[in-house]
């Protein structure tokens, strides 16, 4: 059996397509990548993607559903 640990504050999030694709006003999608590079590169909070998502959007609502779970390893 493998036994692997998580270290001290890793940071795990758990969402629904709805957090990814998001559909901007100029009909383009926002791709994995740079979903990926985003919580990379920030290690966001919860309100800090669901800001970023609606500015991608360019409104308040979406259009599916946006579910959104962060879990931090202590």
């Amino acid at each position: 059996m493998l036994n692997r640990h998580l270290p001290d504050l890793s940071e795990l999030y758990l969402f629904s397509d709805g957090v990814f694709e998001i559909c901007r006003p100029d009909n383009t999608w926002q791709s994995w990548e740079e979903l990926a590079q985003f919580m990379q590169s920030t290690h966001p909070s919860i309100e800090m993607i669901v800001s970023r998502m609606r500015e991608l959007r360019g409104a308040k609502e979406f259009d599916d559903d946006f579910s959104l779970l962060k879990v931090k390893m202590a």
